[in-house]
């Protein structure tokens, strides 16, 4: 009840945009997320750019004859997937974020045959509308489980594919390419780079037993893991991760879901075969469960692997991926996989609106935001006071995406403030200097930096 009451007080300036977006991104990524349907229903077009106005546009019946813009064949892909959804594994669970499980209904097989009917309606129009007229956007097997998701939560079409459209333009903008191979490219020559940092010894099997990282995590990727987790609560707390951080996100959870300590074994104890070691992994995402489940041995919480991936992108950042992958590869010429990365758009700066402070902020232009925040950092630090929204500004990237010209820049100006207001700058400096360390990735302490180690230092 706490956290509920916390998101409908920041959500109460809703109508007039004048919510705290780092503090709702902040608590959709902390414990519980954003708990239910219905406060979902009024966050998640927040957190997407929308405001109140573009909410509530009366639905235009002409959406309804889009599908005859749509190719023949990718529509009739698309009706069959969406009768086939993770939305249809959803019957009888809760949507208000207790701990009620899958019941009986109630319901008579005709009346839920015609629920059922209804909802396969609804997804096949909410897929269309987004995706008719866009000729460089196409579909993929897997759009349509994340589809399922918001419209279970949204309940409206117009408002579920007003959502689907933004996250077509960002989060998933590589996979709706007419190929997924600057995709899996990116993907290849990234992960085990990043393996071998955080799990060397996961990172020896995967290369021994030749596992393609692409095979491995590429469906959790793409469908924001909505197509394996057949919970409702689970599914909903990661989408509420994913639409309040980086579009890379999604590749920190997969790692974050590997190398967790229960799952890393069961990977270890396969048998030394890429088809073992792929079943291996496709099962992790069965022990995934909600927030408000103890963690047992065939149970990790949502929340953990969140906080984990939080982590693990503040010590390896979007922006160094590709420095850590040409390190990997023994200084020397950049795999030829890399040379794709200039068509991701993974490594393209993040939305204005996914790090804008208020939604009245949200068209101002990248670097604008960024310098702005850097700032608000600086000045948190002259007053020594806690910084606010830690997971927030951390899984967002917004620190990470500042360019070296840009840290010296705020670092010197933090370095003339200081010195103006004290005279001896020293000590704030080195707190300064250690915090700019962990938030690029450069951290030069003789222990790893840990996230609750960045809490505290700030």
């Amino acid at each position: 009840e706490e956290k509920e009451d916390s998101i409908r007080r920041c959500l109460a300036g809703e109508r007039d945009s004048s919510v705290d977006l780092w503090h709702l991104r902040e608590l959709a990524l902390t414990k519980g997320g954003l708990v239910h349907a219905e406060l979902r229903k009024r966050a998640w077009p927040i957190l997407v750019g929308l405001n109140y106005d573009e909410r509530v546009t009366p639905f235009d019946d002409k959406h309804h004859n889009r599908a005859l813009l749509m190719n023949k064949k990718e529509l009739e892909l698309i009706r069959s997937d969406a009768g086939r959804s993770v939305l249809f594994k959803y019957s009888g669970q809760s949507s208000h974020g207790d701990s009620k499980t899958a019941c009986s209904s109630g319901e008579s097989s005709s009346q839920q045959h015609l629920r059922y009917s209804d909802q396969h309606e609804q997804l096949t129009n909410v897929l269309t509308r987004t995706l008719a007229g866009k000729s460089d956007w196409h579909y993929y097997q897997g759009l349509h489980d994340i589809a399922g998701v918001l419209l279970y939560n949204i309940q409206k079409t117009h408002g579920t594919s007003d959502i689907l459209s933004r996250l077509c333009q960002v989060h998933l903008r590589d996979a709706l390419r007419d190929d997924l191979h600057a995709l899996t490219s990116f993907i290849n020559a990234v992960f085990f780079p990043l393996m071998n940092v955080m799990d060397e010894e996961l990172h020896d099997l995967f290369h021994e037993s030749n596992l393609e990282a692409s095979t491995a995590i590429l469906p959790w990727i793409i469908t924001w893991f909505t197509h394996d987790i057949h919970h409702a609560q689970v599914a909903s707390r990661l989408v509420d991760a994913f639409l309040s951080a980086h579009p890379l996100f999604p590749l920190y959870v997969s790692v974050a879901l590997m190398i967790h300590p229960r799952n890393r074994v069961d990977i270890l104890n396969a048998d030394l075969d890429v088809a073992s070691i792929h079943v291996a992994i496709r099962s992790l995402t069965f022990k995934v469960c909600a927030d408000w489940i103890l963690p047992n041995e065939d149970c990790i919480a949502v929340q953990d692997l969140i906080d984990d991936a939080i982590t693990i992108m503040r010590r390896h950042s979007p922006r160094s991926l590709l420095q850590l992958a040409r390190m990997y590869s023994d200084g020397g010429d950049c795999p030829l996989s890399l040379n794709m990365t200039h068509a991701v758009a993974f490594l393209r700066a993040p939305p204005s609106w996914s790090m804008a402070a208020s939604m009245t902020m949200r068209h101002h232009h990248d670097k604008e935001n960024i310098d702005k925040t850097a700032r608000e950092f600086t000045t948190i630090l002259e007053d020594d006071v806690e910084l606010p929204t830690p997971r927030a500004k951390c899984a967002s990237g917004v620190f990470f995406l500042m360019s070296s010209e840009d840290q010296q820049t705020v670092l010197s100006k933090r370095l003339e403030m200081s010195s103006s207001l004290s005279g001896s700058p020293k000590s704030v400096t080195t707190k300064w200097e250690l915090c700019q360390q962990i938030l690029f990735g450069n951290c030069s302490t003789e222990e790893p930096c840990s996230f609750s180690t960045f809490c505290e230092w700030t």
